[in-house]
């Protein structure tokens, strides 16, 4: 329509919305206008899709034209780069895309798996149980840096070290005395250290050092080390005020003694896995949070945000165990996110479960919690200046509110809720179990050393256990949000792959309505598309007789057998037809055998065996022929081929098509009557 120089029309509003996804310079069209100039124009064209147009219900197919420039290299470099960001942009507008991300994100975190990166350390004792000899861990620890007579030498032991917290401040020495009970070709020995600086002597002869944190080291003796007499190791350390001081031996693994080459070897791999492959780890994983929190933020996803919070957390929980951030954090900072790492998850999986839950005001309380205490625990633990003990004591206290938190949560998560999915209820209990009962033992484990509490203390290899706890859960995290992500990716694919077919047929219908000539021929046609669209073994469409009293099957769709089974006249008043012609109304039904509205029905045709085979699944729809209040018949449609119900949106769907149908079944009835008269 042309009014005052400007155009109307929803051919204008379609190349309106078509126009923005044509480059500069070049022409889009839709499918109608290129049937119109498919053999006119002697230029190359590509399918852009099927693409989502505003306010245009059934948008069309678009293509573009490669014009004669766009072929030279550059151009079509840019063009591929520009098609690339564009495919990039449009997949966070689609979840399937979106979730395809991070199911490709949880790929890369499976990567800490594959390298073996998170190995326990019950294997690096294992493996230098077989290959070595313990020593005897009772160590002397002295302050100070000389090591002559007279040295005030008191009694150290590793697993009590934070009696002495609030001494070790600067140099120290530690002692210990042993024989060799066998002799080695090259003997090494093994220690674990946490020092800034330290050297080690045996025997008054230097064997080695380092000038940074170590974990496990090893080290040389040679001739140094003596199978007649008692031997004397002296490690000469510094160190500023630390919560671990001395000399730390890893769980279950006291000094050792062996051959140089195997020694070695299992240093050298326990260096590469601890510091190297959880490095690359831990900053895979924040990176993912990172990633994902920009994608709750520009989606405006709280449940994204919460994932990305609780991996962050979880990746700030693994640089505890790191040597690079043992070495270049403060204490005070370094052991504050300790305690945020497990506050930060518990948060954030209640969090979770509140948004589940649709509970808006308890999910902003939570919020406010942890912000709460993570202020009032910065407060305590890094302004100002506190001894180490003390620092222990409030650190102490604030793991048992953490854990009473923790444990507030979990009770929660194991409460049913309608509303919760069952993948978050899973991913909550699970977590929420993990994440919890580290918090606790961690309080449990420093509870009586700090508070002078009676509590049973950990065996070692238990500490273990809830520190592959610790550094694991992020990961099973992301493999779990992997999975999910991957269900969630072909679930969604499959529902937008459903729409495009569904549209497809919509659009199918309405162009055989359109182009119809031979109306039973389309009757046929309509009734078979949506037959096979629905998966359904067979469907039929009586008509009513002139007199309204008796319906005939005068169209059917499926196999010989079934059209056999078909009867082919039926009382217009009678069974579930007879029920749908006189409420005028489509009728779905799930299961025949628990439909409360035709259980009588069905139970007196199960009494008859020729009669009840026409309940194979027991699920079908009907649905009226008509348009306004004339009444032509009803079509059925029955038996998914996989066996399973028919669903709502089957069944929307389905009366849809009646609707189509009612109009060929009306212009077919309206011929037939015409050509009666004029045979008359």
């Amino acid at each position: 329509v042309d009014t005052d120089r400007d155009a109307h029309g929803n051919g204008i509003n379609i190349a309106a919305r078509i126009e923005p996804f044509a480059a500069p310079g070049s022409i889009a069209i839709s499918q109608q206008v290129l049937d119109q100039v498919r053999d006119r124009v002697g230029l190359p064209l590509k399918k852009m899709g099927r693409l989502a147009l505003k306010n245009i219900e059934s948008p069309p197919e678009v293509y573009r034209f490669v014009l004669p420039w766009e072929s030279m290299e550059p151009a079509r470099f840019l063009a591929t780069v520009s098609k690339g960001v564009r495919g990039w942009m449009g997949s966070l507008r689609s979840p399937a895309h979106a979730s395809l991300a991070v199911a490709i994100t949880g790929a890369l975190i499976v990567g800490g798996i594959l390298v073996k990166s998170l190995r326990p350390a019950t294997e690096v004792e294992v493996a230098l149980r077989e290959t070595t000899s313990p020593l005897p861990n009772h160590w002397e620890i002295a302050l100070g840096t000389s090591s002559k007579k007279g040295v005030a030498w008191k009694p150290f032991d590793p697993a009590h070290a934070q009696e002495f917290v609030d001494e070790v401040n600067g140099p120290y020495l530690l002692r210990l005395r042993f024989p060799a009970e066998k002799k080695f070709e090259h003997p090494a020995i093994v220690l674990g250290l946490i020092a800034q600086r330290h050297e080690a002597y045996l025997n008054g002869h230097f064997i080695g050092g380092s000038k940074t944190f170590a974990d496990l080291v090893s080290y040389s003796v040679g001739s140094d080390l003596s199978s007649d007499h008692e031997n004397e190791i002296v490690v000469k350390a510094e160190s500023h005020l630390s919560l671990s001081p001395g000399l730390y031996i890893l769980p279950g693994i006291p000094p050792q003694i062996g051959e140089f080459d195997a020694i070695t070897s299992i240093v050298d791999t326990k260096h590469f896995r601890g510091n190297v492959v959880q490095t690359v780890y831990l900053a895979v994983c924040l990176l993912t949070a990172a990633a994902t929190l920009l994608y709750a933020a520009f989606r405006r996803r709280r449940k994204h945000f919460y994932s990305a919070l609780f991996l962050a957390a979880g990746a700030i929980g693994v640089s505890f165990y790191n040597s690079y951030a043992i070495q270049n954090l403060d204490f005070h900072v370094y052991r504050l996110l300790n305690l945020l790492s497990y506050v930060g998850a518990i948060l954030a999986l209640t969090s979770i479960d509140y948004e589940a839950r649709g509970q808006r005001k308890k999910e902003a309380g939570n919020n406010l919690f942890g912000l709460a205490f993570a202020t009032v625990a910065t407060l305590l633990l890094v302004v100002g200046s506190v001894r180490p003990s003390a620092y222990l004591f409030r650190l102490e206290i604030l793991f048992g509110f953490a854990a009473l938190y923790g444990v507030f949560a979990l009770r929660n998560f194991y409460q049913n809720a309608p509303k919760r999915k069952t993948s978050d209820t899973i991913l909550l209990r699970a977590f929420g179990s993990v994440v919890v009962g580290v918090t606790a033992s961690i309080f449990l484990a420093k509870a009586p050393s700090v508070l002078g509490w009676t509590v049973p203390v950990f065996s070692e290899i238990h500490y273990d256990y809830v520190r592959q706890a610790a550094i694991g859960y992020p990961i099973l995290f992301a493999l779990a949000v992997f999975g999910l992500s991957i269900v969630d990716y072909i679930r969604k694919t499959h529902e937008i792959y459903y729409k495009q077919k569904k549209d497809d047929l919509i659009l199918g219908l309405a162009n055989v309505i359109a182009k119809s000539e031979d109306y039973s021929e389309s009757i046929k046609l309509v009734q078979s598309r949506v037959a096979e669209f629905l998966n359904a073994t067979r469907s039929t469409i009586y008509l009513l007789d002139p007199t309204g009293k008796t319906l005939q099957a005068g169209y059917l769709h499926g196999s010989e057998t079934v059209k056999s089974a078909v009867e082919g006249t039926i009382d217009a008043a009678a069974g579930i037809l007879g029920y749908c012609l006189k409420t005028q109304a489509p009728v779905w039904v799930e299961d025949i055998s628990t439909d409360e509205r035709f259980r009588n029905l069905y139970r007196a045709r199960a009494e008859d065996p020729g009669a009840a085979r026409t309940y194979r699944t027991g699920s079908f729809i009907v649905a009226p022929i008509q348009i306004g209040r004339n009444v032509f018949g009803v079509i059925t449609v029955a038996d998914r081929k996989d066996g399973q119900p028919f669903t709502a949106e089957d069944f929307s769907l389905f009366y849809l098509a009646s609707k189509d149908l009612s109009l060929i079944v009306s212009q077919l009835q309206s011929t037939a009557s015409t050509k009666l008269k004029l045979v008359a």
